[in-house]
């Protein structure tokens, strides 16, 4: 055999360990995404989707951004309460954000999705892919938000204030000294009319 045809069988034999090599790598990035998926995410057309049962519209889809199997790993369930979901990739890493709507009277400014310009700018890489997601079946009220600190504490801290407070009060002089005037007029009063009475009686 010449050099020629042993170069021919090597690199014969290196494109067919690179393919079985791919397709072992294709198949447990499959199994893992199996295991690891924590929705259950079915497309139903070419623009409609379901994540656990609800329906979603694919509003855009830029630069092939939709990925449905990182979609269910990466799904959490604090998703379900937005009107919007927005998904974009960064350093071959799939990020979910929620927005409400417009219309939202109580939700902040930039969790509404008239802001998604201003987020994609300032918070993504520059030309990334992503995707946006409009719920069909939108909730009407925004759950509210857990109030922090026990109100017994809060209890705790103002009579702690209002003792401080008080303690100002009767450390200053100056409210002592006028006390003690006070104290002072009152006893020279009652003096003066009880000698008054005496001599009265006499």
């Amino acid at each position: 055999m010449t050099t020629k045809q042993v170069n021919k069988v090597e690199s014969k034999k290196q494109s067919l360990l690179s393919k079985s090599i791919e397709h072992a790598l294709e198949v447990t990035d499959n199994e893992n995404s199996e295991k690891l998926a924590l929705a259950m995410v079915e497309q139903v057309s070419d623009t409609h989707l379901k994540i656990n049962n609800d329906s979603y519209l694919l509003v855009k889809d830029h630069a092939a951004g939709l990925d449905l199997k990182r979609l269910a790993m990466r799904y959490n369930n604090v998703l379900k309460k937005y009107d919007y979901i927005v998904g974009d990739w960064g350093y071959g890493q799939l990020r979910l954000r929620g927005f409400y709507d417009d219309h939202r009277p109580q939700a902040k400014i930039d969790q509404k999705i008239g802001t998604l310009q201003d987020y994609l700018l300032e918070y993504c890489n520059f030309g990334c892919a992503y995707f946006v997601l409009e719920r069909e079946h939108k909730l009407t009220n925004i759950p509210p938000r857990p109030k922090t600190g026990h109100p017994q504490q809060r209890f705790k801290r103002s009579s702690l204030q209002r003792n401080s407070k008080n303690n100002k009060k009767q450390s200053n002089p100056k409210n002592s000294n006028v006390r003690n005037k006070k104290a002072k007029k009152i006893t020279i009063n009652n003096k003066f009319r009880i000698r008054k009475i005496n001599n009265r009686g006499k």
